[in-house]
């Protein structure tokens, strides 16, 4: 399979959970193609079977994912989703709900968001 991965590539600051998942995609025999987030527009007209991103947090993301040509499009937000009233929780809940529309597979880390909107 080949994967489009737009990401936070290297980031220094953090772990690299986006060097992880390449890691282990291609330890599974799949080609990673890698596009930092910043550097997007490199992605389009990629072809590929499978369109990945994250934390990707530009609001003209999902006109640009809508619109390529890639198979299957996921997310994974790798934060857990607590119901709470508490504001980083909130913006969690409101970027899931903004990219479901774009995507055909949403993975998910914790049950409380399928909890609360089952559909």
């Amino acid at each position: 399979m080949r994967v489009l991965y737009v990401a936070n590539h290297n980031n220094p600051v953090l772990d690299d959970t986006e060097g992880h998942i390449t890691y282990g995609l291609r330890g599974l025999g799949h080609e990673v193609i890698e596009i930092l987030e910043r550097e997007y527009e490199k992605a389009r007209g990629v072809e590929a079977d499978l369109f990945l991103f994250h934390h990707w947090d530009i609001p003209e993301r999902l006109e640009f994912i809508k619109n390529h040509p890639a198979k299957i499009k996921a997310f994974w937000c790798f934060d857990k989703i607590w119901r709470s009233a508490g504001d980083q929780e909130s913006r969690r809940i409101s970027w899931v709900i903004e990219n479901l529309p774009v995507v055909d597979v949403a993975f998910l880390n914790d049950w409380a968001y399928a909890r609360e909107y089952p559909n």
